[in-house]
This record gives C-alpha cells, structure tokens and sequence, in this order.
C-alpha cells in the first residue's frame, strides 16, 4: 500500500479501502495455510509433545523467549552476515596470497 501511495498519493484513500476490503477477505482464508502446515507439525510431533510445546510457550521462559526471539534472530542474522564478509575477505586475501606463490598473480 504504501509504494502505491508513493506513485498515486492523491489516490491514499482509495487504495486504504481497498487494501482494507482485501485483508478481511485474504484473513479469512488463512485457514488454508493451517490446513497445509498442520500435517507438518503432526508429522514431527505427537499430540502429548504438542501439549508440552505448548506449556512452554505459557510458562514464563517460554514467553520471554517469544518476546525476545524476534530481536535475537534479526541480531543474530547481522552477525552471521558481518562474519561471513570478514571470513570471506580472508579466503580472498589467502587465496590469493597462495596462488602469488605460485606465480599467478590476481
């Protein structure tokens, strides 16, 4: 909506109601997904292990990490991405350091 709103902004109203009009008929169907992700989730567990999940998520631990879970993954995936720039600079930098050796020069 908001990209829409960008290109037409004198159309801001029109496309909030329509945007509106589809949440509520696309919300409806979200039941869909939980009939294709169910059987996923009945594959990998029983039902006395899904009570136990859910028992975690209710206790204390478990709601804390729902509430910090989010942060944790976006923090984590920067991490991951910042590591993997260095350690790829120092496969270049080596890589290239053995191929000199060998008389190939990059």
């Amino acid at each position: 909506a908001q990209i829409m709103k960008q290109k037409q902004p004198g159309a801001a109203k029109a496309i909030d109601e329509v945007m509106a009009s589809l949440r509520t008929k696309f919300k409806a169907r979200s039941a869909e997904l939980l009939d294709q992700i169910a059987p996923l989730w009945a594959e990998a567990f029983t039902v006395a292990e899904m009570a136990d999940i859910v028992a975690f998520y209710k206790s204390p631990i478990g709601a804390k990490l729902l509430e910090v879970q989010p942060g944790m993954m976006q923090k984590s995936m920067q991490v991951g991405m910042a590591w993997g720039q260095r350690i790829g600079a120092e496969i270049d930098a080596e890589a290239r350091s053995e191929l000199k050796k060998r008389g190939i020069d990059l």
